[in-house]
């Protein structure tokens, strides 16, 4: 019974370490992977290195919000308001930005690969070095592998 009993603490633990907390405010690093945030209101949102992955954010507004190296894998994006936002370094492998509004945003160094930007607003957005590598272009044309900076 005690070889159970400490498996079963242990594996507990290590659900609870890295449970998202859907409730937790918007600080720099909160986990809310899988959390379910449609048309949230976090204008300037200091998001800084946070768990969103697999997040849906549908139609929310994160005008000029940070979100630097933050972990924005599979999220749907839909229809979000990402103006001006500080998205370098960012993961947003695979993530859906269908009609999303980036333009002003800083995605320098962001993976964006296999994301979907049809429809997109990328004006004035910075995409140094960013990686488009098999993601949906704005057209809906598939951008090739390896295309940094721009979809190729």
């Amino acid at each position: 019974g005690v070889v159970a009993a400490s498996a079963g603490n242990h594996a507990q633990g290590v659900a609870l370490a890295g449970a998202p907390d859907c409730l937790a405010p918007a600080t720099p690093g909160v986990n809310w992977s899988y959390c379910h945030m449609e048309g949230a209101r976090m204008a300037r949102a200091q998001l800084g290195g946070a768990n969103l992955s697999n997040a849906s954010l549908v139609g929310a507004d994160l005008q000029g919000a940070h979100l630097a190296t933050s972990d924005l894998s599979y999220a749907n994006l839909g229809a979000v308001n990402l103006h001006a936002a500080d998205l370098r370094a960012t993961n947003l492998k695979g993530a859906v930005l269908h009609k999303a509004d980036l333009s002003g945003s800083d995605l320098s160094d962001a993976d964006l690969s296999y994301a979907n930007l049809t429809g997109a607003n990328v004006t004035d957005a910075i995409l140094k070095d960013a990686d488009f590598s098999k993601a949906t272009w704005i057209d809906g044309r598939l951008c090739a592998a390896a295309s940094l900076g721009a979809c190729q």
